[in-house]
């Protein structure tokens, strides 16, 4: 049955990465679905942090035909294309990256995604992961300086070069926003907010005597 194809197997493997600093650590669960023979790889409490290591890997679809085959009997002649491609169900948090699969083994990928001819070494891929968290925390005590609105705003020196030696606006509020007010300003915008991720802000800067929300 379709349920019994996304039920993995009972074992499964967890493996923690930790940076020298300890301040990097995630701990890693593989699961294998034998019926589809694909594994996945979630980042726990880490919604979406292995998406994108490698570019398009977004672990969104299955990753090859014989998988997209059993979990779809009749195949495209019944379901689009890209039904095809998303046919692995959401609410499974771990995902089938095809950087993961090569690892396993699992060689006959489909094209869609990252090219795989140039495969990645077990240590790139493990030093990927650990970049990725790191720039994850980066970016959360970034929010968090900005969360007491300061000014002027610190920039890391590397990027001085990019900003004028005096602020013209002064940030005056920063908010968190709900996933639902993100989508409406992404509408009125006509922009596609990217998936996976958690959490939105919105900001309000002062020039002179005008108000710019941003």
């Amino acid at each position: 049955t379709t349920r019994n194809l996304f039920e993995p197997c009972r074992a499964n493997v967890q493996a923690r990465l930790q940076s020298p600093n300890k301040q990097v650590d995630v701990t890693l669960l593989f699961q294998y679905y034998e019926e589809l023979d694909v594994v996945t790889v979630e980042a726990i409490d880490q919604a979406g942090l292995l998406a994108n290591i490698y570019p398009n890997d977004t672990g969104q679809f299955l990753p090859h035909i014989r998988g997209r085959q059993r979990a779809n009997p009749g195949g495209a002649t019944r379901r689009s294309d890209d039904a095809l491609r998303r046919s692995f169900p959401e609410e499974i948090k771990g995902r089938p990256y095809k950087w993961l699969q090569w690892l396993a083994g699992i060689y006959d990928l489909t094209p869609e995604g990252p090219d795989m001819v140039s495969q990645p070494s077990t240590q790139s891929i493990v030093r990927s992961i650990l970049d990725r968290v790191g720039a994850q925390e980066a970016l959360a005590d970034q929010l968090k300086v900005l969360s007491a609105c300061p000014h002027p705003i610190p920039v890391h020196q590397s990027a001085e070069a990019l900003f004028p030696p005096k602020s013209a606006s002064r940030l005056i509020r920063w908010e968190e926003i709900s996933c639902e007010a993100a989508d409406q300003v992404a509408a009125k915008s006509q922009s596609v907010r990217a998936s996976g991720v958690p959490t939105f802000y919105r900001s309000s800067a002062a020039r002179e005597r005008n108000m710019a929300l941003v």
